[in-house]
C-alpha cells in the first residue's frame, strides 16, 4: 500500500557510475559474492520496448524524443517496482544499476519501492571514462567521431547525474568508490564499504570454499573434483558471475564458448563441425 516502502526487509544498493566506469561488471561480482539479484535499467528497458506492450510502446516513443527522464516517475519506476516484486523471495537483495532518475525520484522510490541500505558512487576522471570506453569499442565510425560522441555520453551523465548525488548525499546514502583503479582494486574497496554497511558475503561461497580446504589433505585419488555450471544467454552477465565464484572459492573457471572458439580457430574442420551443430 501507500504506507511506506513496499520492500521493508531486502538490502537494496544502488550504483551511480558514468560510462566507462566499470560499474556494470562491479554489479556483477557484487551480485554473485552477495548473492543479490542484478537489475540493470537498461536491460528492463530494453526488454520492455521489445514486448511490444502499451508502456514499452510509451517508453520507445520517449527514448526516441530523447525525452526518457520524463517518464521515470510512471513507466521506469513501476517496471523497477515489478522486478523486485517477482524476484524478492528468490533474492538477499538487489544491486540496481541506472536508476538516474531526478533528486525527487530518489526520495520517491525510498519512500515507495525500498529504502537503499547505500548507493555506490564510482568515481573516475573523465579521461578514464573516455578511454576506457573506446577500449571497449562502443560506438561506430571514425576514432574521432567515437570519440567526440563518448565525451558527449560523459557530459550529459555528469549533467543528469550531479542533482541526483547531491540528493544521495543529503541523505546519507552516497559511498564514494575510486574506480580509476584495476578491476580488483576497486571490488576490494566495495566489499570494504559493503562490510562498513552490515552486508555480509553469502555463505554458501565459504561453504564451496570449505569444501575445497577440506579435500586439501586428502591422498590425491581420494580427491573428487567439485564443478560448478553455470548457464544463462547473452548479456545475463555469466561470465563475470563464473570468473568471481572462482576467484572466491580458489577454483579454475572454464568457458566452454572460449574453448570451441580456439579449438575452430585451430581447427578448420572442427570449426564445420561446430557450425553445423549450431546452425542444425
Amino acid at each position: 500500500g501507500e504506507d511506506g516502502p513496499k520492500f521493508k526487509g531486502s538490502k537494496v544498493i544502488l550504483v551511480c557510475g558514468g560510462p566507462g566506469s566499470g560499474k556494470g561488471t562491479q554489479c556483477q561480482r557484487v551480485a554473485a559474492k552477495y548473492g543479490l539479484t542484478h537489475l540493470a535499467m537498461h536491460d528492463l528497458i530494453q526488454a520492455e520496448v521489445q514486448s511490444g506492450s502499451e508502456r514499452g510502446n510509451h517508453l520507445a516513443e520517449a527514448i526516441k524524443k530523447g525525452e526518457l527522464q520524463a517518464v521515470y516517475a510512471t513507466a521506469v519506476h513501476e517496471l523497477l517496482s515489478e522486478a523486485m516484486a517477482k524476484l524478492d523471495d528468490k533474492t538477499q537483495g538487489f544491486i540496481i544499476d541506472g536508476y538516474l532518475g531526478s533528486a525527487e525520484e530518489v526520495a520517491d522510490f525510498e519512500n515507495k519501492v525500498a529504502e537503499l541500505n547505500c548507493a555506490l558512487c564510482f568515481e573516475c576522471s573523465d579521461d578514464v571514462m573516455v578511454q576506457r570506453s573506446i577500449k571497449r569499442g562502443q560506438g561506430s565510425g571514425s576514432p574521432e567521431d567515437e570519440e567526440e560522441a563518448i565525451k558527449r555520453r560523459v557530459e550529459k551523465f555528469h549533467s543528469m547525474e550531479e542533482p541526483v548525488l547531491q540528493a544521495l548525499e543529503g541523505r546519507g546514502k552516497a559511498r564514494k568508490i575510486a574506480a580509476g583503479s584495476s578491476e580488483d582494486e576497486v571490488f576490494a574497496e566495495v566489499c570494504t564499504v559493503l562490510q562498513g554497511e552490515g552486508i555480509e558475503p553469502v555463505s554458501s561461497l565459504q561453504g564451496a570454499a570449505d569444501a575445497g580446504a577440506a579435500q586439501e589433505g586428502a591422498p590425491e585419488d581420494k580427491k573428487t573434483p567439485v564443478f560448478t555450471f553455470i548457464n544463462g544467454g547473452p548479456g545475463t552477465g555469466k561470465k563475470a558471475i563464473a570468473e568471481t565464484l572462482a576467484f572466491e572459492t580458489g577454483r579454475g573457471c572454464i568457458s566452454v564458448g572460449e574453448v570451441l572458439r580456439a579449438e575452430m580457430e585451430s581447427e578448420p574442420e572442427v570449426a564445420e563441425a561446430i557450425n553445423g551443430d549450431i546452425s542444425s
